[in-house]
């Protein structure tokens, strides 16, 4: 999925809190079909050998050795 060394740049909307979810803008775009957070954004890391880091509220980068 990701040749090592590299780097891969995910931007989307992650929702801190769960229990907002219902008043978070995001999910009211009826083209947003996925949610993510930063516990789904560390198990995809995990998954994969990736180390994840969080520049802003919005990007991951994940590296792989």
């Amino acid at each position: 999925l990701l040749r090592s060394p590299g780097w891969l740049g995910v931007m989307t909307g992650m929702l801190a809190d769960w229990s907002q979810f219902s008043d978070w803008h995001y999910h009211r775009d009826p083209t947003h079909v996925n949610f993510f957070s930063r516990r789904t954004m560390n198990w995809l890391a995990d998954k994969y050998g990736w180390d994840p880091s969080y520049p802003s509220d919005n990007v991951t980068l994940f590296f792989s050795r």
